[in-house]
């Protein structure tokens, strides 16, 4: 009876074990999204200000493209910036009503397309684009 005993409690246990161990959920790690990249308006008319909210091991490069293709382009190395960075951009030079800015680093690459009404004084920015580039190691 005793020996019963402990073979049930032993099977209840392992059991038990085995239970945790399927069951667990496996630790995954969140690519970045495009969240960290916005496009906000300032009080100024004809300027704009890139949020880039995250650390870069890597200098981010912000190109202004219209149809006709890049018009302009500014570099932020990772020494002026820790946590990330917000830069004032003006704007009103480029020429349509509409035009592109691509936020992108070693990591990630983030499109918004920019849309300005008739006088340049407001627009709106709709996220186009988005790629995470995941590096993989190699075991060489």
């Amino acid at each position: 009876m005793i020996m019963k005993k402990k073979v049930t409690l032993t099977l209840i246990g392992i059991v038990a074990l085995l239970s945790s161990v399927l069951y667990a959920q496996p630790i995954s790690v969140q690519a970045p999204s495009a969240e960290f990249v916005k496009i906000l308006p300032t009080n100024k008319s004809g300027v704009i200000k890139v949020l880039h909210a995250q650390e870069s091991a890597s200098p981010v490069s912000i190109k202004f493209i219209t149809r006709d293709g890049e018009v302009g382009h500014d570099q932020v190395v990772k020494s002026k910036y820790e946590k990330g960075f917000t830069k004032n951009y003006d704007v009103s030079n480029i020429q349509g009503k509409d035009f592109w800015i691509e936020v992108s680093s070693a990591e990630t690459s983030v499109t918004y397309h920019i849309v300005t009404d008739k006088r340049k004084k407001t627009f709106d920015a709709y996220l186009e684009k988005f790629s995470y580039h995941h590096t993989v190691a190699s075991n060489n």
